[in-house]
């Protein structure tokens, strides 16, 4: 019992980890090209969609996606 749910606090803390870079990268993105608006915007979007592909790609027993909304709210 005590290894699950150490198991799954690990797991998170990666996931969060992982969204954090992500964030950093895209920060650091914009202020490289915050110049340019439409680029901007471009970037998001494709930031957006390669997040989306990255959690559509992996194995479901791998990763529970149940937490992700309560985390959001």
């Amino acid at each position: 019992m005590m290894k699950n749910k150490n198991k799954s606090m690990l797991l998170l803390l990666l996931v969060l980890l992982l969204v954090l870079l992500l964030v950093l990268l895209l920060l650091m993105l914009l202020l490289l090209i915050r110049h340019l608006e439409v680029t901007r915007l471009l970037l998001l979007l494709m930031m957006l969609l390669m997040l989306l592909m990255l959690i559509g790609h992996l194995p479901p027993h791998s990763f529970r996606l149940r937490w992700v909304p309560s985390l959001v709210l």
